[in-house]
């Protein structure tokens, strides 16, 4: 079976459509490839038995982002994948028409995010741009989901998003995957004991917040800081930077990628070998319910991570001693003290709540078999 998986923005060795989802059908049969943006220079054409196209980069608000959706129906047309796996909304209605001209072929949406709750939410944006943009998508959506045989959440808090049978849907889950951990680089790291912020980057998703407690760290003892991740806010690297230039601890600190994807490998490996993490969220109604990536990279590589006190975070923290709870008021020296005695006491999580491999492989083991079972029917 030939898979093809899509996306306008996302990198092809993007974590959840190569990593993850890509190995797992590829280690169940499947012949994948992907076609997505060329955010790493020098994107390779196979890797670990994927292929790859790569499209140059375009502005997000370029028309470029509009014609882009007419490029990939071309490149489908020409692959003639039995199975097409979109990873954004604005490829829905060119994934009916690949269905026109083959209709054999199984229609797979794999949803990220809320996108309607999101822009509803959308925190530097006008009220009346946010709720036109809401609105559309959520039009775009319910006109072409119905011609699709799946769709795929990434979060379980997406149950509701949809008005579609229980029998459509599969929980795909954004847990941590082992697959990863194979290729991890071999770089230098700082001299001293370094915290890390890492992943998606934004002004709403903890970057200041952390940049302050290190500052805050390091007048009580030596502390290095590395922020690697990739942001789309055109805001944050010239915050980040404003930030550590001003402060009194500015060597202390170490900056990788933000306008650059960051490869999931680097990232992993920056958790690793660190004394613990920070996810201080801003907490909008599109952000509840949600759990990051980052809780389950750092459950698996057995590292605490400061996250912002939130009811059900806690509650997931009882059961999995995933870190500490940070109150945005809160002393360092508290914090620094909960954090050594979650060290010095918290039992390993099992992996059966962070690991993709024991979970969602196996559900997209099962998928595949489906998939040849309708295939043959055909």
């Amino acid at each position: 079976m030939k898979v093809l998986q899509l996306s306008i923005l996302d990198p092809v060795t993007h974590t959840r459509l190569f990593y993850k989802i890509a190995l797992s059908l590829r280690a169940a049969g499947c012949e994948v490839e992907i076609v997505g943006a060329d955010r790493v220079k020098g994107s390779p054409e196979m890797l670990m038995g994927v292929r790859f196209t790569a499209l140059p980069l375009f502005d997000r608000g370029s028309l470029a982002r509009f014609f882009r959706p007419f490029r990939l129906l071309k490149i489908a047309l020409q692959k003639k994948p039995d199975i097409l796996i979109i990873h954004t909304p604005e490829l829905l209605m060119m994934a009916v028409l690949y269905r026109f001209f083959a209709p054999r072929s199984i229609l797979i949406y794999d949803v990220l995010e809320d996108y309607k709750k999101n822009l509803k939410y959308h925190p530097f944006m006008g009220n009346f741009k946010k709720k036109l943009l809401s609105f559309a998508v959520t039009i775009w959506e319910n006109c072409w989901i119905p011609f699709f045989d799946s769709l795929w959440y990434a979060e379980l808090c997406y149950e509701h998003t949809h008005n579609i049978p229980a029998s459509k849907k599969e929980y795909i889950l954004n847990r941590f995957t082992q697959k990863a951990l194979d290729d991890l680089p071999n770089i230098p790291l700082p001299d001293t004991p370094y915290m890390v912020c890492t992943g998606t980057l934004n002004r709403t998703w903890g970057v200041k917040k952390t940049l302050l407690l290190w500052e805050a760290f390091n007048r009580i003892s030596p502390l290095h800081l590395i922020i690697s991740g990739f942001t789309f806010d055109e805001e944050v690297r010239p915050m980040i930077e404003t930030f550590v230039q001003n402060s009194p601890f500015r060597e202390r600190c170490t900056i990788v990628g933000i306008n650059q994807y960051v490869p999931y490998p680097l990232i992993l490996y920056y958790i690793k070998h660190c004394q613990f993490g920070t996810g201080l969220y801003d907490l909008p109604p599109s952000i509840k319910g949600k759990i990051p990536t980052k809780f389950y990279e750092f459950l698996a590589l057995k590292k605490p991570l400061l996250y912002t006190e939130d009811n059900y975070w806690n509650m997931l923290n009882d059961e999995w001693h995933l870190g500490v709870p940070v109150s945005p008021h809160e002393n360092p020296e508290t914090i620094l003290t909960r954090l050594k005695k979650h060290l010095d006491h918290s039992p390993a999580s099992s992996p059966q709540i962070y690991s993709w491999e024991e979970n969602e492989e196996k559900i997209l083991f099962r998928v595949v078999q489906s998939w040849k079972e309708k295939l043959n029917k055909s």
